[in-house]
């Protein structure tokens, strides 16, 4: 068939993290190059996506702390 297994995994992991998150209450970044990316545009890719998934999970963390700050 014409699957796009790439992006079946990209929504089924993504979905499991989600579950996690709610479950434990903890942020967890995501960066995932594709789900059509060539092996050329790899490299190119691989960090400033991994820094924009540290960088949700400080933002989450930042905005977690702010609201139990604000019900203490």
């Amino acid at each position: 068939g014409e699957t796009k297994h790439g992006l079946v995994m990209g929504h089924t992991v993504f979905q499991a993290i989600v579950q996690l998150e709610m479950e434990y209450l903890k942020p967890i970044g995501l960066g995932i190059l594709g789900p059509e990316i060539e092996s050329h545009q790899i490299e190119k890719r691989l960090e400033p996506y991994a820094e924009k998934a540290v960088l949700a999970v400080y933002t989450m963390l930042k905005i977690k702390k702010d609201i139990y700050e604000k019900e203490e």
